[in-house]
């Protein structure tokens, strides 16, 4: 299992072993069978980060369809 804790720009992964999360390296990658190909973690903690700033944008400029959903 695996977290993405953005305000700490941190990824984890819970350890069976030590029964608690460790931390992942923001430069390295996850790698798990059930995906496809590693996933870059600066890369999602980016991508995050940028989701976040154009909600902001559009809720700023009352963006019709944010305004319809939180109607």
């Amino acid at each position: 299992m695996f977290a993405i804790d953005i305000e700490r720009s941190r990824a984890l992964e819970w350890s069976a072993e030590i029964g608690t999360w460790r931390g992942l390296d923001p430069a390295g990658h996850i790698k798990d069978a059930a995906l496809e190909m590693p996933l870059s973690i600066e890369a999602m903690l980016h991508a995050v980060r940028a989701d976040e700033e154009i909600a902001r944008a559009l809720v700023a400029r009352h963006n019709p369809v944010n305004e319809a959903v939180r109607a």
